[in-house]
């Protein structure tokens, strides 16, 4: 299931293709609700022909004025990852992610993964 995620505030209604809530900070969103109405902490774009001019244009902003709090653009054609942070509603951009480094970083600092391990195509 792709999660809806709704903001009234932020007057969004965004799907991304991977979601992620921390129970330490914000709790679980209710899997019986969809859309959903708490922001996620982290969410994931894979990068598409189709999707790529909203996926860096305005769905983008949309996560900010959300309050979602790192976004990720899995761009599996270049083998990279971009990451991004919400600043104060605007989402800036991070470390770039190549296929040799790990995605140990915010908001998986612990994560010694190699990026390559979700770049394969």
């Amino acid at each position: 299931m792709e999660p809806e995620i709704r903001s009234e505030a932020a007057l969004s209604r965004l799907i991304p293709d991977i979601a992620g809530w921390r129970r330490s900070t914000g709790g679980w969103p209710n899997p019986e609700e969809n859309p959903i109405s708490l922001p996620a902490e982290w969410v994931c774009e894979i990068l598409s022909p189709h999707t790529e001019d909203f996926d860096r244009g305005p769905k983008k902003d949309a996560y900010g004025w959300m309050g979602v709090g790192w976004r990720w653009l899995v761009d599996v054609e270049r083998r990279r990852i971009e990451t991004f942070s919400n600043q104060r509603g605007r989402m800036l951009a991070g470390p770039i992610l190549s296929a040799d480094d790990s995605l140990g970083i915010e908001p998986f600092p612990s994560l010694a993964v190699p990026a390559d391990a979700i770049l394969l195509s």
